[in-house]
């Protein structure tokens, strides 16, 4: 899922949507909210507004209260030699992204490395 600014988010619960936001930042918040467990859909990219699918995530709300996401979106360029990336998207907080390089012939692979943001690990 790509949770940049603008995009649409629902907390689900048997198909229907309880609870519906539109990102701003890397936090989605909801409140009030009613105990239980909700399927996480969002919009493919603030253009599909419409387009929700299924993250494959789960949100438990274990008390009636505040439901918050935190998220982080991590974006890959391939540079010169670098004939493919993958593994870039938006995750939970605390969750690993696994990416991956594909080095052109007659390259070295050197590294990873920050254009902007928090550096790599």
């Amino acid at each position: 899922w790509n949770a940049n600014s603008g995009i649409k988010v629902e907390l689900r619960q048997s198909g229907t949507t309880k609870y519906s936001a539109t990102a701003s930042s890397s936090t989605v918040s909801w409140s009030p909210v009613v105990a239980g467990t909700y399927d996480l859909y969002a919009s493919i990219n603030a253009s599909s507004l419409n387009t929700l699918v299924d993250t494959g995530l789960d949100v438990v709300v274990t008390s009636s209260g505040t439901a918050t996401i935190d998220y982080y979106t991590l974006t890959l360029q391939a540079g010169v030699g670098i004939s493919a990336v993958s593994g870039g998207g938006t995750f939970l907080k605390n969750q690993t992204a696994n990416i991956d390089a594909t080095v052109s012939a007659g390259y070295t692979w050197e590294g990873w490395s920050t254009i902007s943001g928090n550096d790599p690990q």
